[in-house]
């Protein structure tokens, strides 16, 4: 017997899914009918009840039906719906490629997608879409068909198609990290603005609503009401009087109803920063804040902060994260203007956001409201998952805890580092410093050499005039026993600059004294010997030693000296 179309409906339905009042519920039927994979899903049901898509493809009844079975069975386990939903989408592009293209049956599955994925390929050449978006696509179907046929190996890895991981930070991340740091506070402070500029007097008073920002100038806010000076029958001229009249009184009229059909557009917006604010604050993710509902809540002290709880009841309590100081204040307010804006409504949800487009509860915002204004300001949005990113990177910046970052982000140390972390500048100097002040034999030196041991030991004593080696003077390093010279341009604009120096000393010397016992001869006598030797050793040598003194020539010094030169300069 022929099964009927509400039975085969329900068949390939998704009992568990939630939908909002202009959600299309998720089904996979119009795959298997031709050319039904690509049309309007709100249309596309009652079109294959009348017929007009022919008989189902029995060919394809097994493979789907194993793909609704796991996709089903994944949303019962608590996989997220709007991943079902992305997956189906994409799933649809699939089947309705196949339409026109290929064969699909369950023996056939593998070869379609391998097909697929080189028309993926081609269109990454041509530049129609990214190499980050196909491999998406074939990591999503990848996963599905891989549980369907039973392999281990993924399908993907036959595609050739991978995605590349993406550097956390491009070269000169010594600014970038510094400069995001800062634009982040700064789109922090835009949303305390928001909340601020937003109050209860303000969402029922006169409209436009003007918002104060404090980097200067503020948002006008119309709550969906067109400015005056954009409506053409209050600015035309050429418009009837009577047409002018009607038009301010509908507009009177809009402003007078304290509604949220006519508020939802401001309300919504502080509750867009104040769900954002929450997550920076707290560091838990999208999904878990925007479904909490709105309960009793405790700030418990604790160490720079408060760890703040909810409670249902006695009995049973959930913490919300670890939030600073001045948050809870921030925090009370917000409640109580969420419990002044929403006394007659039936949503218990914390930060109950208003549904005009039939969306459904289960799916968060995605901060358009947000978005427009960081676009007209010129500013850059950070969305949840940056700015819990950024929250965990500061944790780790100030404590050098990678455990204790890890805890504040409500991960495991690994997962930190694999998704969350990173890098900065500033840590990286402090920690190849200790390294270095660990494990490297090159000590910091005085003079223009660098040391391998902080006891000094002098060499073979030139005369009694020569400098002592005592870790004090510049001088006495070169006769130390433990200074080492380096193959570098810049110790030798060094060495050479130093000698400068000795030769400004020995000129302001008392012309009755005896050159050979004036250290600052001797001291030069040694840089001389040194610098014939290095430049015997290679012609690389040669060519910095020209360049070392054609510096010193046009008074270029070496900035380790460049000081006690001048001074000298001064003195003299």
């Amino acid at each position: 017997m022929r099964p009927s179309f509400e039975s085969l409906l329900a068949r390939y339905s998704f009992p568990t899914a939630k939908y909002g009042s202009g959600e299309t519920p998720l089904n996979l039927l119009p795959l298997l009918y031709k050319g039904a994979a690509k049309y309007d899903v709100r249309k596309v049901m009652s079109f294959i009840e009348s017929g007009m898509f022919g008989e189902m493809r029995l060919e394809r009844v097994e493979v789907i039906g194993l793909v609704h079975e796991l996709m089903n069975s994944d949303l019962i386990s608590g996989k997220s719906q709007l991943s079902t939903k992305s997956r189906i989408s994409i799933l649809r592009n699939f089947v309705s490629w196949c339409d026109d293209n290929a064969h699909l049956s369950l023996a056939t599955l593998e070869e379609c997608f391998l097909s697929w994925a080189k028309l993926m390929h081609n269109r990454i050449i041509s530049g129609e879409i990214r190499k980050v978006t196909a491999a998406g696509y074939l990591s999503a179907l990848g996963a599905i068909f891989d549980k369907v046929l039973g392999f281990n190996l993924g399908l993907r890895y036959k595609t050739g198609i991978s995605k590349h991981r993406q550097e956390r930070i491009s070269e000169g991340f010594a600014k970038s990290s510094k400069q995001n740091l800062e634009e982040v506070f700064n789109f922090g402070a835009f949303l305390c603005d928001i909340a601020d500029g937003l109050p209860v007097t303000a969402i029922w008073g006169n409209l436009p609503v003007l918002i104060p920002l404090r980097v200067g100038g503020h948002l006008t806010e119309w709550s969906r009401l067109r400015p005056a000076e954009a409506v053409k029958r209050i600015t035309d001229a050429n418009q009837p009087a009577y047409r002018k009249r009607e038009t301010e009184a509908m507009r009177a009229k809009y402003v007078a109803e304290h509604s949220f059909r006519t508020r939802h557009a401001i309300i919504n917006l502080r509750l867009e920063a104040e769900l954002l604010i929450f997550i920076s604050q707290t560091g838990m993710n999208l999904a878990q804040a925007y479904t909490l509902e709105r309960t009793n809540y405790k700030f418990i002290s604790a160490i720079g902060g408060y760890e703040m709880k909810g409670f249902k009841n006695r009995a049973s309590s959930i913490s919300l994260g670890k939030v600073h100081t001045e948050y809870r204040h921030h925090f009370l307010k917000y409640i109580k203007w969420r419990d002044a804006i929403f006394t007659n409504s039936s949503s218990t949800l914390l930060f109950p956001i208003i549904n005009v487009q039939g969306r459904a509860d289960y799916q968060a915002p995605s901060f358009g409201a947000i978005r427009s204004r960081c676009k007209l300001l010129g500013m850059k949005l950070y969305g949840p998952r940056e700015l819990r990113k950024s929250r965990s990177n500061y944790f780790l910046r100030e404590s050098q805890n990678p455990e204790l970052a890890a805890k504040a982000s409500q991960h495991s140390v690994e997962t930190f580092y694999r998704s969350y972390h990173q890098p900065s500048h500033q840590i990286a100097l402090i920690e190849v410093s200790r390294f270095h002040a660990a494990h490297d034999a090159s000590l910091a030196a005085p003079g223009p050499v660098v040391c391998v041991s902080g006891n000094p030991t002098m060499a073979d004593e030139i005369s009694p005039y020569t400098p002592e080696a005592d870790c004090l003077t510049p001088s006495g390093c070169l006769f130390c026993e433990q200074h080492r010279d380096l193959d570098t341009e810049d110790h030798i604009w060094s060495l050479v600059t130093f000698k400068q120096l000795k030769m400004i000393e020995l000129s302001k010397a008392d012309l009755h004294t005896e050159k050979l016992s004036n250290p600052a001869f001797i001291t030069i006598t040694r840089i001389n010997q040194k610098l014939k030797y290095m430049q015997s050793l290679s012609k690389k040598t040669i060519e910095w030693c020209a360049i070392a003194t054609k510096k010193i020539s046009v008074e270029d010094y070496h900035p380790k000296w460049r000081g006690f030169i001048r001074l000298q300069e001064i003195a003299s």
